[in-house]
């Protein structure tokens, strides 16, 4: 679900920053993948947000101990929202150019 936004991102903007070069439109492509850039950075740390706030629900609906969850999961958990937020730049900017 996380990377879903992300790449479907990537995709819009490639095509339409593409279509803005071919009119010679440049500095409007530039704006284009700038605010693509931003739209994805806030998109992902709400979804940054919203998985670690789910990190306990979610492992403990497979019966995953609770000390576990604490010890390990929340560490894993913002791992993987560090790299999703390091993900946007390459996505969406430089996918885009």
């Amino acid at each position: 679900m996380f990377a879903a936004f992300l790449f479907a991102l990537s995709y819009v903007t490639s095509s339409v920053v593409a279509t803005e070069i071919g009119k010679n439109e440049f500095s409007k492509a530039k704006k284009i993948g700038n605010l693509s850039f931003k739209t994805g950075l806030t998109i992902q740390l709400l979804f940054g947000i919203l998985g670690v706030i789910l990190t306990y629900p979610m492992f403990k609906i497979y019966s995953i101990e609770t000390d576990l969850i604490n010890k390990y999961c929340y560490i894993l958990m913002a791992i993987f929202m560090v790299k999703t937020l390091t993900d946007v730049g390459p996505f969406t900017t430089l996918r885009s150019l």
